[in-house]
């Protein structure tokens, strides 16, 4: 099987299904360098790609009130290791609508670099997954 290359990876990670750590001591760098390397183990490509976007979607960041939500040490540590914090609304379905949002501006938008641009979806549940076919 030929191994293919990507030179840009964008991930679009539902951070509220799919959480990462609400550690303080959160070793941002190593898991996104970890996540990444991860994805281009499954999808069977030949390195790392040269160029990753991180964009994780998330309402208000609370975790005093919301378990699952990383701290604020997280989410700068999140920020410092290049991930973008998109902040949604807090009504129900939220996380979910701008997420299949942004995946669809991004399509439309970046369209002539579909041959070197690898998606990644990370999330913890199906909600969108009709939408994005």
């Amino acid at each position: 099987r030929r191994r293919r290359t990507a030179a840009r990876l964008v991930v679009f990670h539902d951070g509220e299904n799919c959480y990462l750590s609400n550690a303080r001591d959160l070793d941002a760098g190593t898991l996104v360098k970890r996540t990444v390397e991860r994805i281009t183990a499954v999808c069977g490509l030949r390195g790392p790609p040269s160029v990753v976007d991180w964009l994780m979607f998330l309402p208000k960041n609370e975790p005093e009130r919301i378990r699952h939500h990383p701290t604020d040490a997280a989410v700068e540590a999140l920020l410092n290791a290049g991930v973008t914090y998109v902040r949604v609304g807090s009504k129900s379905g939220a996380v979910d609508t701008a997420l299949k949002d942004a995946v669809a501006r991004f399509s439309r938008r970046e369209r002539a670099l579909a041959g070197s641009t690898l998606v990644a979806i990370l999330s913890g549940d199906r909600d969108f997954a009709g939408d994005l076919r």
